[in-house]
């Protein structure tokens, strides 16, 4: 197959769109199971940052009442 301006813009376009090599459903599903990993990812990233955000806040709430029973 030929690409680019090795061909006109136009016959290009053609060469691609008869190009039946390329399996559009084994691509989409490859696609679709990156997606899922990497969204599974940043749910874990979310999951640890909100605990360690909860563990900060907790942190911060016990130093502050030690605080004010030393007060």
């Amino acid at each position: 197959m030929l690409e680019g301006r090795a061909l006109g813009a136009k016959a290009a376009a053609e060469v691609r769109k008869s190009d039946n090599s390329i399996d559009h459903l084994k691509a989409a599903e490859s696609r679709l199971r990156q997606l899922k990993a990497h969204n599974e990812m940043l749910e874990k990233q979310v999951s640890l940052l909100k605990a360690k955000l909860e563990a900060e806040a907790l942190a911060k709430r016990q130093r502050a009442e030690a605080e004010a029973e030393a007060e």
